[in-house]
């Protein structure tokens, strides 16, 4: 994989937040193409590199890229210093963590990604981690030197969700961003009972994807829009026959209310 696209953007200016880049262009959204070009637009992550929008064209989608200039550069912390790692890396790079280091990795993007919590300036303040990086872990190229690499992670709402691209397919990802939680019980005609989670668009309200929570209880109202953080993978599903976005295990997910 490349370096970290932009599918969200940080605008320092009224509105101020973070907003996903998809939503933004859509016919509704014609506001949106004024903030582009005010010049405004941040990395949704350090929220200190400068961002640009290159207008959609007959052969191109329109596209986020980093504004040229020396002195643009992202904050020393941020993923999208980095390239992201190869599918054999995450693989294995999740298969070396415990449940409770998995747990760490989503409190930290919840913390970078979709914390309101910023400075006077608009840049957000260093994490207070022992390893103040989202998504930044060292691997080992075929030299013997370690390097930094960003974990695959994508926003609830980019297209590549829905549209899942074959070369994601069995790949952990660290996906994110602000929904609406439902989850529920199923009772089978044995008697025996699980638990599920759905993932709702905080615009459509329409489902983004429902997750298997085995026996965990989620204490979650759906009136109330969540920052959530999880680690799933895009598998087959043999009982369902089908390929479906699923826990990368039963607890790999926070959620925080404001």
């Amino acid at each position: 994989m490349s370096m970290l696209e932009y599918t969200e953007f940080y605008h320092a200016d009224e509105p101020v937040g973070v907003f996903d880049f998809y939503s933004s262009l859509t016919p509704d959204r014609k506001d949106f193409k004024k903030i582009f070009n005010r010049n405004k637009i941040y990395c949704p992550e350090c929220r200190v590199c400068q961002l640009k929008l290159t207008q959609e064209t007959i052969s191109k989608t329109a596209f986020l890229s980093k504004m040229p200039g020396e002195n643009n550069k992202h904050s020393d912390w941020c993923s999208h210093n980095h390239q992201t790692m190869k599918n054999s890396e995450a693989i294995k790079y999740y298969g070396s963590l415990s449940n409770e280091e998995i747990l760490e990795k989503l409190e930290k993007t919840i913390y970078l990604l979709l914390s309101p919590k910023v400075t006077n300036n608009h840049k957000k303040t260093v994490p207070t981690y022992d390893n103040p990086t989202l998504g930044l872990i060292q691997t080992t190229n075929r030299k013997n030197e370690e390097t930094m690499k960003a974990l695959p992670k994508m926003s609830f709402y980019d297209p590549r969700i829905i549209n899942v691209p074959e070369n994601y397919y069995h790949i952990p990802f660290l996906l994110y961003g602000d929904v609406y939680l439902s989850a529920y019980e199923i009772i089978g005609s044995t008697g025996f009972s699980y638990n599920k989670i759905r993932v709702i668009d905080k615009n459509s309200k329409n489902q983004i994807m429902n997750l298997y929570r085995g026996k965990n209880i989620d204490k979650t109202r759906e009136d109330v829009l969540y920052h959530v953080a999880v680690v799933v993978r895009y598998d087959y599903v043999s009982i369902r026959k089908e390929y479906k976005w699923e826990l990368y295990n039963q607890t790999s997910i926070i959620y925080r209310s404001d």
